[in-house]
């Protein structure tokens, strides 16, 4: 499996777009933290600044939600056969690096890319964003990277 030209060291490109179902997980949390907070024991005025915040966090995402989703040139990861990632948005192209905090799991892939023009960034994919074969290989390349011969 580990060979020249094998399945598991063909290169792959994500065209990231978020994740509907995760967008809605997230969504439903920031609803559910409001009528946490006015059950709480806080203070009545403090509970009320702290559901607008909650609202106001609600909103702020949901309008970068729907900018990723209508975005024509979508971010694109790229990892080829040495183990190099790449970020190509908005027209630039740069080299990134994984962080070592990445979540593999079935179903869900969390990946942190260190980029040195934008920071730290988190993308997530999901069975709904990203073919089922991709995350496989993705999944597959995080756990097990290629060897390299010095």
């Amino acid at each position: 499996m580990n060979g020249a030209g094998s399945a598991f060291e063909r290169p792959f490109r994500i065209a990231y777009r978020p994740s509907p179902r995760v967008v809605m997980l997230l969504a439903a949390m920031h609803l559910g933290a409001v009528p946490t907070v006015l059950l709480s024991g806080i203070p009545g005025p403090v509970k009320v600044v702290a559901s607008m915040l909650v609202i106001a966090a609600l909103i702020r995402a949901s309008r970068e939600w729907r900018r990723a989703f209508r975005d024509p040139d979508p971010p694109i990861l790229q990892l080829n056969a040495r183990d190099e990632w790449r970020l190509r948005e908005a027209g630039d192209e740069r080299a990134v690096s994984m962080g070592m905090d990445c979540l593999s799991v079935p179903g869900l892939i969390i990946l942190h890319v260190r980029d040195a023009v934008r920071g730290d960034r988190f993308f997530v994919l999901a069975s709904d964003n990203a073919p089922a074969d991709v995350l496989r290989r993705l999944r597959v390349r995080l756990r097990y990277p290629v060897a390299r011969s010095e």
